[in-house]
């Protein structure tokens, strides 16, 4: 927002106000006239001045539109670009797997267990499912193929 320019008692003279405007180069929709006083009396056209008076609220009613317009213009993008960061979040939540089939398998205090030999016989587990979850204990060893899987 621009200047604020006070005026008092301006009276009905719309050539002396319009001069006025003009010596302080006055920018109608940046700078804002504040009439102080007695908009209208003694002077010669106070239709005139109340005319002046009406296009410079115009003006800053204008400016104060498209402000508020570029504001919920740029709210809306923002809002955009969070719900887009919010999916993104979304699909790289591991939990997100559960409900694919997958399940969670960690041992007893909580670590995960990516490989069999990871867990001796006789070890606890703890499986998480999309719904729930189970624990489990290992009962023997796979033999198969030569690797512990």
């Amino acid at each position: 927002m621009g200047r604020r320019i006070l005026v008092g008692d301006i009276q009905g003279c719309r050539e002396e106000l319009e001069a006025l405007l003009e010596a302080v180069a006055f920018e109608p929709g940046v700078d804002r006239l504040l009439p102080l006083g007695d908009l209208v009396g003694r002077g010669p056209d106070a239709l005139g001045t109340l005319r002046l008076l009406g296009r410079q609220q115009r003006a800053l009613d204008d400016l104060q539109g498209r402000i508020a317009g570029a504001a919920r213009r740029q709210l809306a993008r923002r809002r955009e670009q969070v719900e887009g960061l919010e999916a993104r979040r979304g699909a790289l939540d591991p939990a997100r797997v559960l409900d694919r089939g997958f399940a969670w398998v960690t041992d007893a205090e909580g670590a995960l267990v990516r490989r069999g030999d990871q867990i001796p016989v006789g070890g606890r587990l703890r499986i998480r499912l999309a719904v729930g979850g189970l624990e489990a204990i290992r009962i023997e060893k796979d033999e198969q193929g030569g690797q512990d899987g």
